[in-house]
């Protein structure tokens, strides 16, 4: 038997905690997934040299460089992407929804 059920996986920059939790009273199911990444991580995996402009003052707001970054108070999971490779990160994303999204037949 298949069921069908639609999900969508969305990217949501929230560098607040009042905004996390306001999209957690407008969002029914949300799932928060937390990518624990430190800041020289980041600044060593970017393309676009935001953060070394950031601290020249080119950027005025930067979510844990000009900006503060509050993490998450209780997010549903959360990976360590600076010591995951991409693989080894989607692989523990996957396996979540799996667990929760799925349902299982039985």
């Amino acid at each position: 038997n298949f069921v069908r059920m639609d999900y969508a996986i969305v990217c949501s920059m929230t560098h607040m905690q009042k905004m996390r939790n306001f999209a957690r009273t407008m969002i029914g199911n949300l799932v928060e997934v937390y990518l624990d990444c430190d800041v020289e991580t980041c600044r060593n995996r970017e393309y676009k040299a935001r953060y070394a402009r950031a601290l020249l003052g080119e950027y005025k707001f930067l979510p844990g460089v000009t900006d503060p970054f509050e993490i998450p108070a209780n997010p549903d999971l959360v990976i360590n992407t600076s010591k995951l490779d991409l693989s080894a990160s989607f692989k523990i994303l996957l396996e979540y929804c799996q667990n929760i999204f799925i349902p299982k037949l039985e």
